[in-house]
């Protein structure tokens, strides 16, 4: 394998001192002649020279990289997002460097201290599902110890993050069991997500919140405990329409589309027989067979939040507590009908 090219290889071949390579490929020390300059610049482009970020970083001390923790890049929702800090990022001339967890706490904390090692100027972290409560204290304490900008994206599970952007989940899950009680729906279940989540709890607490202020029943029995996967919804969407349902919200839209999956494999069909709502917006629902209705997450404005917060504490050090929770949006399809 072909070695880097380093300024020593370049003051080798040009006869100049390495300090005068160095000073010349920075643009400083004005005294040194054009002509040196430009010898020297034509040998390092001729020898494919590339810049060491990280000796630079160490002088400069910033890097121009940002991280994006994340639990599962497969959740869309996620995945999108990294796309939106990405495009925020490059604003401010920074490179995102993107680390899955699994959801797993002790990968989050290695991908943490990667990131601390490659002093990187901040961290975009959404919380790994399967954390505990100290587990959550001692990530963000790592955060803190070791000086690094961060605000949390979505995940918080225990309220306790000084720099977060959300979204009103409640709000969310509140506006499309209204919407389905609106349709004149009674008899309305609920596939949650993993309740371990804040985000899923909040969905779950929306749901009861409309049935109760509509005072209608909160029956346990048309609560189906989910975890946002497709196999949970399919089951969920076969226990809910033996229950008579007349309408299901699932809390995520994967979990949406396998009660879709469950309905159908119980010889029912959507929206004739029962009406289905899911949650996120991810990309394909609105071409499903029958478009979902469901609510959207501004993931635009997510991504724009965080990245000017993260902007905010480097170049202030530091901008108090900020917490932003964004409004979710009810986006009504052919899913769900009036009976």
């Amino acid at each position: 394998m072909k070695s880097r090219v380093t300024i020593k290889d370049i003051a080798k071949k040009t006869g100049f001192s390495i300090t005068t390579i160095s000073l010349a490929l920075n643009n400083k020390a004005s005294h040194i002649p054009l002509e040196t300059r430009s010898i020297i610049n034509k040998a390092a482009e001729e020898m494919g020279y590339r810049p060491n970020k990280m000796a630079v970083g160490l002088v400069k001390k910033t890097s121009n990289i940002v991280g994006f923790v994340l639990p599962d890049i497969r959740n869309q929702f996620f995945s999108y997002t990294a796309k939106v800090l990405e495009d925020e990022c490059h604003k401010f001339g920074w490179n995102l460097l993107i680390c899955n967890t699994n959801n797993n706490y002790e990968q989050e904390m290695r991908h943490l201290k990667m990131l601390c090692d490659y002093m990187v100027d901040g961290i975009f972290l959404s919380i790994a599902a399967r954390s505990t409560e100290e587990e959550e204290r001692k990530t963000l304490q790592f955060l803190e110890d070791n000086n690094i900008s961060y605000c949390l994206i979505d995940r918080d599970m225990f309220n306790i993050g000084k720099y977060k952007v959300s979204v009103n989940h409640f709000e969310g899950a509140y506006m499309v069991t209204q919407h389905l009680i609106q349709l004149g729906h009674k008899n309305i279940g609920c596939i949650t997500g993993p309740l371990v989540l804040d985000d899923a709890r909040q969905r779950l607490n929306g749901y009861k919140q409309a049935m109760k202020d509509y005072n209608l029943p909160l029956r346990d029995d048309l609560i189906y405990f989910g975890d946002y996967s497709f196999d949970k919804g399919k089951a969920g969407g076969l226990y809910l329409a033996d229950k008579k349902v007349t309408a299901i919200f699932a809390s995520n839209d994967f979990s949406a589309m396998g009660a879709l999956s469950g309905i159908k494999e119980a010889g029912l069909s959507v929206p004739e027989d029962i009406s289905l709502a899911g949650y996120d917006d991810i990309d394909f629902v609105s071409f499903l067979e029958v478009p979902l209705t469901t609510v959207r997450q501004p993931v635009n404005e997510i991504g724009k939040r965080a990245t000017q917060i993260i902007h905010e504490i480097v170049q202030n050090n530091d901008c108090g507590k900020k917490i932003e929770i964004l409004k979710p949006e009810l986006i009504v399809r052919k899913s769900t009908r009036r009976i």
